[in-house]
């Protein structure tokens, strides 16, 4: 006998979601998964005549013959999770998938003064003196806490596994996120404060506001505010009497709470250019591209390609690519983009990051160069040694290792290094505020021209002493042996590939060609807290 297709049906009973929480959030789950559901919608009053126990929603499901009902929203999003294991209402991951089932249980049985003084109402807003007791104000800051500490450690958690983060609690959208959409919108309701939420609480506030399905969902809230029948009067009317408190019904659209929307209009502006003058910046937009895609961030990024001085002016941080340095030097010259160039680096000090020849160019130093051949900008102080592996024919790829890109208890793999016509540190200079007047005097060595921070962000984000992110263990010792010559104990420490020095990051390799977004995940990481540090120093 051929086997039985179990495809339950659904029906969802339960009371008008603008105000019910509990209904809200089954609903929140059926919608999001798009799992095929009917919904009978009963007034509160009338809720014991569809359930034994007066409470509600319940579910129904149908399926081989078998009728049941289950109560309770917790106990029925984790039913729903047994029956369609294929749409992993729970994450993945074991460990992320025990925080969010934690994080839920908690908000169902937890936050009881919230529950009690801000009832669910999806359309109204509270102005005014709104009450909030000693308890209160612990619920909402264990709130806070609890959803900051969550994306911190579900974007950790997920960089360690290689996975996308979506920006939602535990990567994906999950039945743990449905739980906490009704107590998102207390806030935006009684404008409950967010004085004390961190920059990943908000980014997840925003991420809910802003995905096309909670969208969908808020709307139906308003459709069933113009059924007379919806409306509970006891909910409309909590502060009656509290002459210091208004009431009015929201538009249509999302409106946020202060705090909440000024962060979401500072953190969606965040651009980043790549010069495009000569050289791999195509492939370096790219992966740009793929790495903001894999990972959970507060900011929306805006990658562009950079030819003149008014599209420099755009940027919060630039990449200067790999090609022949040379070229773009003399490019960027003739383009009148040399000086625009050296003020974003060296007396804004916005992110910047060199590869390869951008090394080179952000050099304070390098050699194996005639005066007046090519220009530098400047920002290192280190001195560069041009084409240190030879000509083109000898370039080649290396594991490299890059303790930078590790996790707590987690170290990454080998980063596939790829070296053409590669320049190294050579030196560490000692910082100087202006010209790096030892190194004048070099012969076939250029220096790059005096430039100083000047404004308060650009001070702060100065640092003086150049950090090795990375070295190239025995490259050159092992081609000086190979000729037949003795071996420099100091080659076999390894080649100085990756440095950085403050927010201007410079690597000898080409990552941009190699597929592998680590890094630039890792560069828009430290972008991403660059600006924001850049944004609140410029508000004092």
């Amino acid at each position: 006998m051929a086997q039985q297709q179990d495809t339950p049906e659904f029906r969802l009973i339960g009371t008008f979601t603008r105000y019910s929480s509990w209904t809200a959030r089954v609903e929140t789950v059926l919608e999001y998964f798009q799992i095929p559901y009917t919904a009978e919608t009963v007034q509160l009053s009338d809720a014991r005549k569809v359930s034994k126990s007066g409470l509600i929603p319940l579910l129904e499901s149908r399926s081989l013959g078998a009728n049941i009902r289950i109560n309770d929203s917790l106990a029925i999003c984790e039913f729903l999770a047994e029956s369609c294991p294929d749409l992993h209402l729970w994450p993945r991951d074991r460990q992320l998938r025990a925080l969010a089932r934690s994080a839920a249980a908690e908000m169902h049985s937890g936050f009881q003064t919230i529950r009690s003084t801000y009832h669910s109402n999806f359309i109204a807003r509270y102005t005014g003196n709104i009450p909030i007791t000693e308890q209160g104000r612990k619920e909402i800051d264990r709130l806070l806490t609890l959803w900051d500490e969550s994306r911190k450690f579900t974007k950790a958690r997920l960089a360690q596994l290689g996975e996308k983060d979506e920006g939602f609690l535990f990567g994906n959208f999950s039945i743990a996120d449905a739980f906490f959409w009704p107590v998102l919108w207390r806030f935006r309701t009684y404008e409950l404060p967010l004085d004390t939420a961190g920059d990943d609480a908000l980014a997840w506030m925003a991420t809910m506001w802003n995905d096309p399905a909670m969208r969908r969902l808020s709307s139906s809230y308003y459709r069933q505010a113009e059924r007379p029948e919806s409306r509970i009067a006891h909910y409309d009317d909590i502060f009656r009497g509290h002459e210091d408190i208004q009431r009015w019904n929201f538009a249509r659209e999302n409106h946020l709470t202060h705090r909440l929307t000024t962060f979401c209009r500072s953190a969606m502006s965040v651009t980043v250019g790549v010069l495009a003058l000569q050289g791999a910046f195509y492939e370096h937009i790219q992966l740009l591209k793929q790495a903001a895609a894999g990972w959970s961030h507060s900011s929306q990024w805006d990658f562009i390609e950079v030819r003149t001085p008014q599209e420099l002016e755009r940027c919060d941080a630039l990449i200067l690519p790999g090609g022949e340095s040379t070229t773009m030097s003399l490019v960027a010259a003739r383009s009148n983009l040399l000086e625009p160039l050296r003020e974003f680096v060296k007396v804004h000090r916005k992110p910047t990051w060199g590869t390869c020849a951008g090394l080179i160019l952000l050099a304070e130093s390098a050699n194996r160069t005639k005066k007046g051949g090519q220009e530098l900008i400047g920002g290192l102080d280190v001195r560069v040694n041009r084409n240190h592996f030879g000509r083109q024919t000898e370039s080649f790829q290396a594991p490299l290792e890059l303790p930078f890109l590790n996790t707590p208890g987690q170290e990454e793999a080998s980063f596939p290094a790829v070296f053409i016509r590669a320049p190294v540190v050579e030196k560490v200079l000692p910082h100087h505020e202006g010209i790096q007047t030892g190194e004048v005097e070099r012969d076939e060595t250029i220096v790059a021209p005096s430039k100083s921070a000047k404004d308060a962000a650009a001070r702060d984000a100065m640092a003086t002493d150049v950090e090795v992110l990375a070295t190239l263990p025995g490259r050159a010792a092992k081609l000086v042996a190979s000729q037949g010559t003795a071996i420099n104990p100091e080659k076999e420490a390894g080649d100085i590939v990756a440095v950085r020095q403050g927010n201007v990051f410079g690597t000898s390799f080409h990552p941009e060609l190699t597929g592998d977004a680590r890094i630039h995940s890792w560069w828009l990481r430290q972008v991403e807290e660059s600006v924001k540090r850049r944004r609140e120093i410029e508000r004092r």
